[in-house]
C-alpha cells in the first residue's frame, strides 16, 4: 500500500490528505467541492479551528457564481434567448433572467465581504 496518511490530530490538511487518498483511484473527483461540509465535520469533531480559510473560501465561491450568472446574463442579452425565455410557447415572463441578476449581484456581495473579511485577518 502507498504511504498512506497518519491519523493523529486531526486538521483540515491532514483530513483533506485522508480524504484525497481515499479517493485517490476511484471515479469520485467532486471531493474538493465538499470541501466546506469538511470544514464543517472538522470543528464539529473539536479540531482545529477553520476561521481563517473560511472568508477565502467564501470570497472564491462568490467569485464563481458571478462568473457563471455574468455568462448567463451575457446569454439572455446578446444572442436570441432574450430576457424572456419561451419554452413549448410558454414564457417564463423574464424569470430566468432575473434570477441569474440577482445571483450575479449577490455573488458580487459574497465575494466583496468576504475578500474584506481575509484581508483584515493574520495568518
Amino acid at each position: 500500500m502507498e504511504n498512506a496518511p497518519s491519523y493523529g490530530k486531526l486538521d483540515h490538511t491532514r483530513c483533506l490528505r485522508i480524504i484525497f487518498f481515499a479517493f485517490k483511484k476511484s471515479k469520485f473527483s467532486y471531493v474538493p467541492v465538499i470541501y466546506p461540509a469538511l470544514l464543517w465535520v472538522i470543528k464539529r469533531a473539536g479540531g482545529k479551528s477553520t476561521t481563517g480559510i473560511r472568508p477565502r473560501w467564501h470570497a472564491f465561491g462568490g467569485l464563481m457564481a458571478s462568473a457563471v450568472m455574468a455568462g448567463a446574463v451575457f446569454f439572455h442579452l446578446f444572442t436570441p434567448l432574450g430576457i424572456e425565455v419561451l419554452h413549448e410557447g410558454q414564457s417564463d415572463g423574464g424569470s430566468l433572467f432575473y434570477a441569474a441578476v440577482s445571483i450575479l449581484v449577490l455573488g458580487i456581495v459574497l465575494f466583496l465581504i468576504n475578500i474584506s473579511a481575509a484581508k483584515q485577518q493574520s495568518y
